[in-house]
């Protein structure tokens, strides 16, 4: 990651109540992820990018298969190397990789 990246994201920690809004995210996980779940059938037509890095620690590879079944215009890509940022850990690659999907037509 590009110096300064961690620093970046530590510093919302110094701002109040921001440990608050993080177990406010955490209580309501579940639910929200079964929001969402039942939001895919409406966006299975939009055409959809699904990037991965293969070194993610956060969300593992395995699970992008069972997401990218939900789109019929799906295109999915995974970054060697790479973990769980990765337009800070590849900024380069995930620009190109973003760029080359909104240019193609659909």
């Amino acid at each position: 990651m590009p110096p300064g990246t961690v620093e970046g994201y530590s510093a919302a920690l110094a701002v109040d109540r921001s440990w608050d809004y993080g177990f406010g995210v955490l209580e309501t996980w579940l639910e929200d992820l079964e929001t969402l779940k039942s939001l895919l059938p409406a966006l299975s037509d939009v055409p959809t990018l699904l990037i991965w890095g293969d070194a993610d620690p956060a969300v593992y590879l395995e699970s992008a298969e069972p997401l990218r079944e939900h789109f019929r215009k799906c295109e999915y890509v995974t970054m060697s190397g790479v973990g769980h940022l990765p337009y800070e850990e590849a900024p380069e690659d995930f620009n190109r990789i973003v760029t080359e999907f909104l240019l193609r037509p659909i």
